[in-house]
Formats: C-alpha cells, sequence, structure tokens
C-alpha cells in the first residue's frame, strides 16, 4: 500500500477530482468538493524571533497559511532551525498527536521523513505554531518554512462516488 503522502511533494488530488474534508478526531465530515483549479504556492519563511534557553513561543498565530472562501492549501512544514515545533489546529487540537504523545517537527524530520511534515488548512481555519529552543543558549531567530498548493474547489451537494478523504483539523 503506498503512502499517504508521498516523498515526492505532488498535489494530494487533481483537477476534477473531488474531495472530502474531515475533522480528525470524530471524522465528521466538513463538505464534499470538487477541484476546480490547482496552483503552486511559492516558499515562505516566518520567524518567530528570539527564544532564551530552552524556552518557548506557546499558540502564534500564522495567518499567512489562510485560505479565501472555497480554498484549501496542502503545505508542507520545514523548520530552518535547532527548533521544536508543534502545531494545533484549531488551537485545542494537536496535529500529528497519538493517544500519550505529541509528535514534534524539527529540522531532522525533513531528511528523514519529509512527507510527514504536510498539513491542509481550509480557508481560515484557525492554525498555531509553538515554537521551543531546546538549547542550552539564547536563539535570534526561529524560522520555518512552508510551501505548497492551493485548491480552489466548488461544494458538491450529495457525496461523490470516488473521493479522496482530507484531515483538516488536529485530534
Amino acid at each position: 500500500m503506498p503512502d499517504a503522502f508521498p516523498i515526492e511533494f505532488v498535489p494530494v488530488v487533481r483537477k476534477g477530482e473531488n474531495l472530502e474534508l474531515v475533522k480528525s478526531d470524530t471524522g465528521e465530515v466538513v463538505g464534499y468538493y470538487t477541484v476546480t483549479y490547482i496552483e503552486q504556492l511559492p516558499e515562505k519563511i516566518h520567524d518567530f524571533g528570539a527564544l532564551a534557553s530552552v524556552t518557548s513561543a506557546e499558540d502564534q498565530e500564522v495567518t499567512d497559511l489562510y485560505m479565501k472562501d472555497g480554498q484549501l492549501a496542502q503545505y508542507r512544514i520545514i523548520p530552518l532551525d535547532d527548533e521544536e515545533v508543534t502545531i494545533s489546529q484549531p488551537k485545542a487540537k494537536k496535529r500529528f498527536a497519538t493517544k500519550s504523545y505529541i509528535h514534534k517537527i524539527t529540522a531532522r524530520t525533513n531528511q528523514v521523513a519529509p512527507h510527514q511534515t504536510q498539513l491542509f488548512v481550509f480557508e481560515d481555519e484557525k492554525i498555531f505554531f509553538t515554537v521551543k529552543n531546546p538549547a542550552k543558549y539564547t536563539r535570534p531567530m526561529h524560522r520555518i518554512l512552508y510551501y505548497g498548493w492551493r485548491f480552489c474547489l466548488t461544494k458538491l451537494l450529495a457525496p461523490p462516488p470516488v473521493f479522496t478523504t482530507i484531515p483538516v483539523e488536529g485530534a
């Protein structure tokens, strides 16, 4: 069985294909959509600023990731500095979480398993980052790079016979 997200970063669906957007923790369907247009989103760097030794910038909202109504983004997140990143979407729901552990994204994650740093943002759904400086000294910057794909969507009134399921919230 192939990976849900291949190592090569490609759009998860093509123009004309259908999506089922779901909430990860409950499986509640947000809606069914067909893709009418796909476009690359060039890379952008967000700097969370300086952090003292072993401290965190908690729940930092990154509004640059938000999309217009009727749009979905597929992003790859890459930490550029020595930092540990956790993501909440929305604030009370962690991404990449198991029953007893919240996985952190680091620069090493991108080297070992880059396909595991993808997430989706539907419209202007809230997304928050907690960035931790694990070093024993103050670091002047804590940056993430993100890039991806924008999908323009048309809402379907009924479930289509074939669709790709996309999680749009944490668990």
